[in-house]
């Protein structure tokens, strides 16, 4: 049998998003440099059918001879030396090493693109990415965008080492779809008629080892349209897929749905209005701290004084009560319902005469709060580098991280968990402070009616339907409902009647909810769902699809993850 040819060279292991610093365009390109080239790939020919270690050892040494040469050519004719060495220091025979950079052509001898790329990129967050590398990124991907994940970058970078008719296939997220980073690779792809074809798996797991949410995606230039369609891990090649074309207003990145009715419905809702983020003063995230073990303890008010158990101390602890506020976990806020928790937060914070919340320094944290200084000084040293860990000011050391605008939770509000199997919102106004997994939302100038208004829409099924089709999703169907997927959801012009029969009902079931009488509330709950179909003139048919997506998710009304 015939032994398998030499196949070090038609392997290369390397950073492929990082090319190389090749000069402008070169009118007269050195001829000597072309010779040199050209013997370079007949050296790694003979090395690829080379039988004796003795053959193979004489082509690696002309290999690097050669490589040096070319690099002292290259200086000559415009390269930058750094880049020169790069080129002539990389050694393909070595496979314990990969290389920094890629470029098809000075390893593979490709100067017009790949016919085929086949891949599944790395999912890195750019928090996990070191800043100087991030930069580089950054400048040289217009995907790149905000709180990007590499993923992303390789999809564009796909792009760059194929041919003009060359096809790109790779399983990667599917999150790009609905997050706010995709904006960069969406913005690309539609400059590019780039994505030929998408199999969604939805909240289904390929990998084992990780919890990611992906699709197969195939790619290439100038295509009119694509086709997709959502399948489970085990029959994605069964169906047919859904042909969208591109539209100018960016509507085929709605992938939601297969159905095209359910596509404009989801068109006819972001087409009213007056969307949330016009109405609200915003969609806040709660409280962040620097470790819920030492600000977040189990406990109660006893007048001046505060006693509750702390995690990091392992033990009962006295505070003054003025440094604890009362908190909510995502868990504590259900649909409708009256809130209550037995948590409190460390709250070193206080509001100043202009309304700004400001941190006490630490000589006032120590001469006003002698009980609770006395608390939090054994935590000096690890909260201190957690303070250099996140970039924020060390001598504030004992602060929250996020501590948000006091006045934001010492008002009336809208409350709702971020991570729900249903809508969960429901109404504050006991001035509660909700940790980062909840969501405060307050609207201008209102008053309660206005409040029970936004309540029942926010808790309606065609909140939830919106939701499903803009969000992320998470293991077991649940969604996010963060500000970046709530503020976009718009509200029709509404006369006073039609709000006030929403905000009555709203009332009533919130107060049903308080009294322990919520079998009572289906039957009201399905009626605001009826006023607020008609508030936004859904046909039967809109109402169907709404109706029978909710069905899908199976889920159970007031569950709320963390």
């Amino acid at each position: 049998m015939r032994p398998l040819p030499n196949l070090e060279t038609k392997f290369v292991a390397a950073n492929t998003l990082i090319g190389v610093n090749r000069p402008g365009q070169q009118l007269l390109r050195n001829r000597e440099i072309d010779g040199k080239e050209a013997e370079l790939r007949r050296v790694r020919q003979r090395h690829f059918d080379a039988r004796t270690p003795k053959q193979k050892a004489k082509c690696r040494d002309e290999d690097a001879r050669l490589r040096g040469e070319i690099a002292e050519l290259l200086k000559g004719d415009g390269w930058d030396t750094a880049t020169a060495h790069r080129l002539a220091e990389w050694n393909p025979y070595d496979q314990n090493l990969w290389a920094g950079f890629f470029d098809a052509e000075w390893m593979f001898g490709i100067a017009d693109g790949f016919d085929i790329v086949i891949g599944n990129p790395p999912y890195v967050r750019i928090q996990n990415i070191p800043e100087n590398e991030a930069a580089i990124l950054k400048y040289h991907y217009s995907s790149a965008v905000g709180k990007f994940d590499v993923y992303v970058l390789f999809v564009e970078n796909a792009f760059r080492l194929i041919s003009p008719k060359g096809i790109i296939y790779l399983i990667h997220p599917h999150r790009f779809l609905t997050a706010d980073y995709g904006r960069g690779i969406k913005a690309f792809l539609d400059k590019a008629r780039g994505l030929r074809s998408a199999i969604l798996f939805g909240v289904d797991q390929v990998f084992d080892a990780a919890t990611t949410y992906t699709g197969l995606f195939a790619y290439s230039n100038g295509n009119a349209g694509f086709g997709f369609k959502h399948a489970n891990t085990t029959e994605f090649y069964l169906g047919p897929f859904t042909q969208r074309p591109y539209s100018a207003n960016g509507s085929h990145w709605n992938l939601s749905t297969e159905n095209a009715s359910s596509s404009d419905l989801i068109e006819k809702l972001r087409a009213q209005p007056r969307k949330l983020s016009d109405i609200c003063i915003g969609v806040f995230q709660g409280i962040v701290t620097v470790g819920d073990d030492i600000f977040v303890f189990k406990g109660k008010r006893s007048g001046k004084n505060f006693v509750g158990w702390s995690e990091a101390a392992g033990k009962e602890v006295e505070l003054e009560a003025e440094i604890v506020k009362p908190l909510l976990k995502g868990e504590n806020i259900q649909r409708y319902e009256p809130l209550w928790s037995d948590i409190w937060i460390f709250y070193p914070h206080y509001q100043d005469q202009s309304g700004k919340t400001r941190a006490y320094t630490e000589a006032e944290l120590r001469a006003r709060f002698p009980k609770a200084f006395g608390y939090i000084k054994p935590f000096k040293s690890h909260l201190i580098a957690k303070k250099i860990q996140y970039k924020t000011n060390p001598d504030l050391w004992f602060s929250l991280h996020r501590s948000r605008e006091m006045s934001l939770f010492e008002q009336a509000k809208i409350l709702t968990p971020q991570l729900q199997n249903h809508p969960s919102f429901t109404f504050d106004q006991q001035r509660w402070y909700p940790d980062a997994g909840g969501y405060s939302l307050i609207l201008k100038h209102a008053t309660k009616n206005d409040y029970m208004f936004l309540l029942g829409v926010l808790n309606s099924s065609l909140l939830w339907y919106f939701i499903r089709s803009t969000s992320n999703p998470y293991n077991n169907s649940y969604y996010y409902f963060k500000t970046k997927y709530l503020e976009p959801f718009s509200l029709p012009a509404v006369d006073q009647d039609k709000q006030a029969r929403i905000a009555k009902l709203a009332e009533k079931v919130h107060e049903a909810k308080i009294t322990a009488k919520r079998s009572a509330t289906v039957a009201l709950e399905r009626e605001i769902d009826q006023q607020v179909y008609a508030l936004y003139g859904l046909t039967p048919e809109e109402i169907k699809i709404v109706e029978s997506a909710s069905v899908q998710t199976a889920a159970r009304p007031g569950s709320a993850a963390k």
